[in-house]
């Protein structure tokens, strides 16, 4: 398709994206002005820096790894953080990408996990404990011991410069596999 061919269409677009009055612009001034980051935004936020620490994993059928991990997590405007989360696993370089944020409308913590040793997604919803202190987040991936899908959890401990984040998968309680124990630089 030729720029020719999209002309009418860009031509039409800006004309209605440009404001035609002064009181035009100060309607689309005040369209624009975001809501405040919630408390539990502001919660996310406090995680922002960088982070260095250990994983410790436990796998079926073989001894616990001690693995050296760092973690760069930024701010995204407001609203949302997004990690950068590197180690050397069993001699491969691990990165995993990671979204975070609160959902006013579901009332609930809400992110994303990518990684490049997993296929799939992680899609997690969760919340704060009732002493306010845990993050527990929840999503659905396979079992590392079956392949099936199965129920995963997390659960985050933040204070000041120190964070553990505890995982475990299966149902009900769950199968311990990984801590995460960080410091932050």
């Amino acid at each position: 398709m030729s720029i020719r061919c999209l002309a009418p269409f860009i031509l039409v677009v800006c004309a209605c994206s440009v404001p035609r009055s002064a009181a035009d612009s100060a309607a689309a001034a005040d369209a624009m002005q975001l809501p405040p980051p919630t408390p539990e935004h502001q919660r996310l936020l406090e995680g922002v820096g960088s982070w260095k620490g250990t994983l410790t994993m436990w796998m079926p059928g073989q001894p616990e790894q001690k693995i050296a991990a760092s973690e760069v997590i930024e701010p995204l405007g407001g609203y949302w953080t997004r990690s950068r989360f590197t180690c050397d696993f069993q001699g491969m370089a691990f990165e995993g990408n990671g979204t975070m944020g609160f959902d006013p409308v579901k009332k609930c913590y809400v992110g994303t996990w990518v990684d490049n040793m997993t296929m799939e997604l992680a899609v997690m919803e969760g919340e704060m404990s009732a002493d306010g202190r845990t993050l527990i987040m929840k999503w659905t991936a396979r079992d590392p011991g079956t392949g099936q899908p199965a129920p995963h959890r997390s659960e985050t401990v933040r204070t000041g410069d120190t964070s553990v984040i505890t995982f475990f998968h299966g149902e009900g309680q769950g199968t311990k596999s990984m801590v995460i124990e960080m410091k932050r630089r």
